[in-house]
Order: structure tokens, then sequence, then C-alpha cells
């Protein structure tokens, strides 16, 4: 991956106690995330809840990576490395077509996506990249960081 200049300009100390606290809201954002795909798709038969599940899990974990990466707003900072890039859109393209595959179907039990469904899924995963970068930069904006300065 590429690493804005900023963060090499001086060494950085990594508090445990500041990377947790992160992770744990961050946690908790991505939990109520889960639980919207359950509310969603709960009503469906078990098959539909684990194809736009395991859609959704996948595609917000690989915004969550480009979220996370940097602590500026995603789309201020340096572009990500080309293999990181391509990395990503082939597990998201993976991930889409996988449920659309004998393979998928008979090993996974998923069931062929709909596009309605789709839909759903790809609001809620833009929803949940919306909040998690509001989410990051709050924290970083609190100042309950040191900074990481050695």
């Amino acid at each position: 991956d590429n690493v804005d200049p900023a963060e090499l300009a001086r060494p950085k100390r990594y508090l445990v106690h500041e990377v947790v606290a992160l992770a744990t809201v961050l946690g908790v954002v991505s939990s109520f995330f889960d639980f919207t795909f359950f509310a969603f798709f709960f009503r469906q038969p078990l098959s539909h809840l684990q194809t736009y599940w395991f859609i959704g899990s996948v595609l917000t974990e690989l915004v969550f990576i480009y979220s996370i990466r940097v602590h500026k707003f995603v789309f201020k900072a340096i572009p990500p490395g080309k293999i990181l890039f391509l990395l990503s859109i082939v597990a998201g393209v993976a991930s889409i077509a996988i449920p659309f595959t004998s393979f998928g179907q008979s090993v996974f039990g998923f069931v062929r996506p709909s596009l309605p469904s789709m839909l759903v899924v790809f609001a809620i995963v833009a929803i949940y990249f919306v909040t998690s970068e509001v989410v990051k930069l709050a924290y970083y904006a609190s100042g309950r960081t040191n900074k990481g300065e050695a």
C-alpha cells in the first residue's frame, strides 16, 4: 500500500489503548450494520439471508480497509497501492459473482441474488462506509489520541 508522507514524517508511537478504543467503537458500528442486514433479510428464507449477508460482509470489510488505512477523509488521502486496489476489486467482484455460480449455490447454499435485494445490500454498504468515515474522523478530531509522536 502507499503511505501518506505525513505519516512517515516522524516516528510514531502506537499506544494499545488508543488502538483498542478505536477498534471497539468501529466494532460497534460494524455490529450495528450486521444487525441491519438481518433486519432487512430475516423474513426471507435462510439461504437469502446467507447470500446477502455474505456479499454485504465482504463488501463492508473491503470499504473498511480504505477507511481505516488513513486518518484523513478517505478521498483526500493518498491513493492506495495498485496491488491493494486490484485485489479489492477482485475480492468484491468474486463476492458478488459467487452466489450466481452453481459452485456458490451448491457448496454454500446461496441463491441467485435479485436486483432489488442487491440494491439494498449496496445501500447498506454505502451507509456503512459513510458512517465508518464519520466515526473515524470524529475520533481523530476529538483529540483523544496523543497523535502518536515519539
